[in-house]
Protein backbone atom coordinates (compact mmCIF):
# COMPACT_ATOMS: atom_id res chain seq x y z
CA UNK A 1 0.00 0.00 0.00
CA UNK A 2 2.74 2.33 0.87
CA UNK A 3 4.49 2.00 -2.65
CA UNK A 4 0.56 2.57 -4.32
CA UNK A 5 0.67 5.99 -2.87
CA UNK A 6 4.63 6.45 -3.35
CA UNK A 7 3.46 6.33 -6.72
CA UNK A 8 0.20 8.10 -6.64
CA UNK A 9 2.07 11.04 -5.05
CA UNK A 10 4.72 11.33 -7.72
CA UNK A 11 2.41 11.46 -10.46
CA UNK A 12 0.23 13.80 -8.64
CA UNK A 13 3.02 16.19 -8.04
CA UNK A 14 3.43 17.00 -12.14
CA UNK A 15 -0.55 18.30 -12.09
CA UNK A 16 0.48 20.67 -8.63
CA UNK A 17 0.99 24.23 -9.58
CA UNK A 18 3.96 26.14 -9.32
CA UNK A 19 3.94 28.30 -6.47
CA UNK A 20 5.20 31.70 -7.61
CA UNK A 21 1.55 33.56 -8.45
CA UNK A 22 -0.66 32.02 -5.40
CA UNK A 23 2.67 33.37 -2.82
CA UNK A 24 2.31 36.46 -4.91
CA UNK A 25 -1.14 37.02 -4.43
CA UNK A 26 -0.75 36.77 -0.42
CA UNK A 27 -1.19 40.00 1.03
CA UNK A 28 -2.17 41.61 4.44
CA UNK A 29 -6.11 41.16 3.07
CA UNK A 30 -5.33 37.22 1.23
CA UNK A 31 -3.43 36.14 4.92
CA UNK A 32 -6.22 37.40 7.04
CA UNK A 33 -8.60 35.15 4.38
CA UNK A 34 -6.21 32.29 4.83
CA UNK A 35 -6.09 32.48 8.93
CA UNK A 36 -10.22 32.46 9.11
CA UNK A 37 -10.42 29.77 6.99
CA UNK A 38 -7.96 27.64 7.85
CA UNK A 39 -9.04 28.76 12.07
CA UNK A 40 -12.70 27.98 11.02
CA UNK A 41 -11.82 24.46 10.12
CA UNK A 42 -9.56 23.96 13.03
CA UNK A 43 -12.21 24.97 15.25
CA UNK A 44 -15.06 23.02 13.62
CA UNK A 45 -12.78 19.75 13.98
CA UNK A 46 -12.24 20.95 17.87
CA UNK A 47 -16.28 21.45 18.28
CA UNK A 48 -16.68 17.81 17.31
CA UNK A 49 -14.78 16.82 20.11
CA UNK A 50 -15.80 19.18 22.76
CA UNK A 51 -16.29 17.45 26.07
CA UNK A 52 -17.72 20.21 28.44
CA UNK A 53 -19.98 22.79 28.76
CA UNK A 54 -17.21 25.41 29.08
CA UNK A 55 -15.39 23.78 26.18
CA UNK A 56 -18.46 23.40 23.88
CA UNK A 57 -18.72 27.43 24.51
CA UNK A 58 -15.19 27.91 23.84
CA UNK A 59 -15.37 26.15 20.70
CA UNK A 60 -18.38 28.41 19.27
CA UNK A 61 -16.55 31.46 20.29
CA UNK A 62 -14.13 30.44 18.55
CA UNK A 63 -15.88 30.05 15.13
CA UNK A 64 -17.05 33.33 15.90
CA UNK A 65 -13.74 34.92 15.94
CA UNK A 66 -12.46 33.37 12.57
CA UNK A 67 -15.83 34.15 11.30
CA UNK A 68 -15.96 37.80 12.73
CA UNK A 69 -12.06 38.03 10.69
CA UNK A 70 -13.52 37.18 7.07
CA UNK A 71 -16.96 39.06 7.45
CA UNK A 72 -14.32 41.79 8.52
CA UNK A 73 -12.34 41.30 5.73
CA UNK A 74 -15.37 40.91 2.72
CA UNK A 75 -17.10 43.85 4.84
CA UNK A 76 -20.40 41.39 5.30
CA UNK A 77 -22.19 41.71 8.71
CA UNK A 78 -24.16 38.39 9.52
CA UNK A 79 -27.81 38.79 11.72
CA UNK A 80 -28.00 37.20 15.00
CA UNK A 81 -31.67 35.61 14.01
CA UNK A 82 -33.40 32.37 15.46
CA UNK A 83 -34.00 30.30 12.00
CA UNK A 84 -33.77 26.32 11.59
CA UNK A 85 -31.02 24.59 11.49
CA UNK A 86 -29.09 21.95 9.43
CA UNK A 87 -26.54 20.42 12.04
CA UNK A 88 -23.17 20.04 11.73
CA UNK A 89 -23.30 18.91 8.07
CA UNK A 90 -24.26 22.60 7.38
CA UNK A 91 -21.46 23.91 9.68
CA UNK A 92 -18.73 21.89 7.81
CA UNK A 93 -20.81 22.21 4.43
CA UNK A 94 -20.33 26.26 5.18
CA UNK A 95 -16.65 25.91 6.21
CA UNK A 96 -15.84 23.73 3.39
CA UNK A 97 -17.54 26.40 0.90
CA UNK A 98 -14.90 29.27 2.67
CA UNK A 99 -11.83 26.93 1.97
CA UNK A 100 -12.88 26.08 -1.34
CA UNK A 101 -13.56 29.92 -2.49
CA UNK A 102 -10.58 31.21 -0.59
CA UNK A 103 -8.15 28.17 -2.30
CA UNK A 104 -9.59 29.49 -6.05
CA UNK A 105 -8.68 32.60 -4.93
CA UNK A 106 -5.28 32.21 -3.69
CA UNK A 107 -4.13 29.47 -6.22
CA UNK A 108 -6.45 29.40 -9.16
CA UNK A 109 -6.56 33.38 -9.51
CA UNK A 110 -9.84 33.70 -9.38
CA UNK A 111 -12.02 36.73 -8.11
CA UNK A 112 -13.01 36.04 -4.53
CA UNK A 113 -16.87 35.07 -4.43
CA UNK A 114 -17.98 37.34 -1.46
CA UNK A 115 -21.73 36.39 -1.97
CA UNK A 116 -20.96 32.38 -1.30
CA UNK A 117 -18.67 33.61 1.54
CA UNK A 118 -20.92 35.90 3.23
CA UNK A 119 -24.22 33.06 2.93
CA UNK A 120 -21.37 30.43 4.38
CA UNK A 121 -20.57 33.41 7.12
CA UNK A 122 -24.58 33.53 7.96
CA UNK A 123 -24.42 29.85 8.46
CA UNK A 124 -21.65 29.66 10.79
CA UNK A 125 -23.50 32.20 12.81
CA UNK A 126 -26.72 30.58 12.88
CA UNK A 127 -25.16 26.88 13.97
CA UNK A 128 -23.26 28.78 16.83
CA UNK A 129 -26.74 30.87 17.83
CA UNK A 130 -28.31 27.60 17.38
CA UNK A 131 -26.17 25.28 19.41
CA UNK A 132 -25.55 27.77 22.13
CA UNK A 133 -29.56 28.38 22.71
CA UNK A 134 -29.97 24.84 22.81
CA UNK A 135 -27.12 24.27 25.36
CA UNK A 136 -28.90 26.76 27.45
CA UNK A 137 -26.06 29.64 27.11
CA UNK A 138 -26.65 32.92 24.76
CA UNK A 139 -24.95 34.00 21.84
CA UNK A 140 -23.82 37.16 23.66
CA UNK A 141 -22.71 35.27 26.23
CA UNK A 142 -20.63 33.35 23.80
CA UNK A 143 -19.28 36.05 22.27
CA UNK A 144 -18.17 37.81 25.84
CA UNK A 145 -16.52 34.91 26.59
CA UNK A 146 -14.65 34.27 23.78
CA UNK A 147 -13.08 38.25 24.18
CA UNK A 148 -12.55 38.00 27.70
CA UNK A 149 -10.44 34.36 27.28
CA UNK A 150 -9.10 36.51 24.17
CA UNK A 151 -7.84 39.26 26.38
CA UNK A 152 -5.76 36.42 29.40
CA UNK A 153 -4.30 35.02 26.23
CA UNK A 154 -2.76 38.25 24.98
CA UNK A 155 -3.66 40.74 27.66
CA UNK A 156 -1.39 43.96 25.67
CA UNK A 157 -1.91 42.77 21.96
CA UNK A 158 -1.08 39.81 20.05
CA UNK A 159 1.97 37.98 20.35
CA UNK A 160 3.20 34.88 19.20
CA UNK A 161 4.58 33.61 22.36
CA UNK A 162 1.62 34.13 24.09
CA UNK A 163 -0.11 31.81 21.65
CA UNK A 164 2.32 29.35 22.00
CA UNK A 165 2.44 29.85 26.15
CA UNK A 166 -1.05 29.66 27.02
CA UNK A 167 -2.79 29.52 30.36
CA UNK A 168 -5.40 27.06 29.09
CA UNK A 169 -6.47 26.82 32.52
CA UNK A 170 -7.14 30.79 33.31
CA UNK A 171 -8.83 31.05 29.70
CA UNK A 172 -11.00 28.55 30.87
CA UNK A 173 -12.34 30.13 33.70
CA UNK A 174 -12.72 33.13 31.63
CA UNK A 175 -14.50 32.07 29.39
CA UNK A 176 -17.07 31.32 31.89
CA UNK A 177 -16.26 34.59 33.57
Amino acid sequence: MNQLFLDYSRMARRTECAYEAPVSRINPSVARLLHGALGLSDEAAELAVANDRVNLVEELGDLMWFAAVIADEIKFVPDYRSVGFGGVVALHHAVGTISSKVKAHVFYGRKLDDVAIAGSLQTIVDFVGFVSGFSGVDIRQVTKGNIQKLQVRFPQAFTEDKANNRNTAAEAQAVVG
